[in-house]
């Protein structure tokens, strides 16, 4: 039926026809980018239908950024029922036409700031999200909950994959004991990195996984860097901040007073692989060595697991324990370790 309503447009383009292919469309619900230009020309030509509106948002490109037909604008100011990821779409397009029409901008100003906070709190994430956080971010509207939300979100990266086989990429990162798994969709995944020390495998349908043969790229999403000041007080045990905050602290002597605040929850954190734990640990007690011991030392030196770690970190953790005092511990790992 669409083929034979659009070549009857073709032939006699008017209103009532462009009505008849709106409407059909939209009772099939086909929201595909390539419909798109029925309903904008509906909206154009200010046909009245029922859906007509939310039909325009719900093909629009998820990558175009432009204007947004005022009568589009003015419909969804106040409430909306269409899924968050084309809410977004329309945000972002008003965010990038503020300048151009900075009355549009500051209407939506207060919507688009309930909008992001509450995607913030569910973890939601894509392009245009990114978009709104920046400019939710840039106006200042930080709590500590949002904080919390967005320790994962700040490192949010697009992977963009230049094979259509795969389906899904595991994500290992030094820091981390679990690697993150992520649908490929479209060929395209968000997940999240904390540093550059990271190895990104690819899986096709049939579970065959592969690592140098499929080209990628990585897109930053935020400026993560003009947000930590703001976030990373907030939500100071968010390992995601503190992974970031310590890869810029190659060691101990780069360490002062404001980092100690951190050391507890990197000593004790379940979800840090082992042999990174260890090397921070080894870190964090050499900068102690020099000052007053804090209870939380001789507690980690008590639940260690030296079985994983590094030989030479090992040793060192073995000399702590004498040097703590705590000998029946140190004769217990001298014996199994050597």
């Amino acid at each position: 039926l669409y083929e034979i309503l659009e070549a009857a447009y073709q032939v006699e383009p008017e209103e009532e026809m462009l009505s008849a292919i709106c409407a059909y469309l939209i009772r099939t619900q086909c929201y595909e980018t390539e419909y798109h230009r029925w309903y904008e020309l509906g909206i154009e030509q200010k046909i009245r239908l029922t859906g007509l509106y939310e039909a325009y948002l719900m093909s629009l490109d998820a990558r175009e950024v432009g204007g947004v037909p005022r009568m589009i604008q003015m419909y969804f100011q106040y409430d909306s029922n269409l899924p968050y990821r084309k809410m977004a779409i329309l945000y972002n397009n008003i965010i990038a036409s503020r300048k151009s029409d900075p009355e549009t901008y500051a209407k939506y100003q207060r919507t688009m700031g309930h909008f992001a906070m509450e995607q913030v709190e569910q973890e939601h994430m894509d392009d245009n999200l990114a978009v709104l956080y920046e400019d939710m971010l840039d106006l200042g509207l930080v709590n500590e909950e949002l904080a919390h939300c967005l320790a994962r979100i700040l490192f949010t990266r697009k992977l963009i994959v230049f094979d259509q086989k795969m389906v899904r990429a595991i994500i290992y990162q030094k820091q981390l004991k679990e690697p993150q798994i992520v649908p490929i969709v479209e060929q395209a995944a968000y997940f999240q990195l904390y540093s550059d020390q990271y190895v990104i495998l690819f899986e096709d349908e049939k579970g065959r996984r592969y690592v140098s043969s499929v080209s990628y790229r990585l897109e930053n999403l935020m400026k993560t860097e003009n947000y930590l000041d703001k976030c990373m007080p907030l939500a100071p045990d968010e390992l995601p901040y503190i992974i970031s905050y310590f890869e810029k602290k190659p060691n101990y002597l780069t360490y002062g007073n404001e980092d100690e605040k951190y050391f507890t929850r990197i000593l004790f954190a379940k979800e840090l692989d082992a042999t990174y734990q260890a090397d921070m640990a080894q870190e964090i007690l050499r900068y102690y060595q020099t000052k007053e011991p804090q209870a939380f030392v001789t507690d980690y030196l008590k639940q260690a697991n030296y079985e994983t770690m590094p030989q030479a970190v090992r040793q060192y953790m073995m000399e702590m324990l004498v040097e703590n005092r705590m000998y029946d511990q140190a004769y217990s790992c001298m014996e199994l370790y050597g």
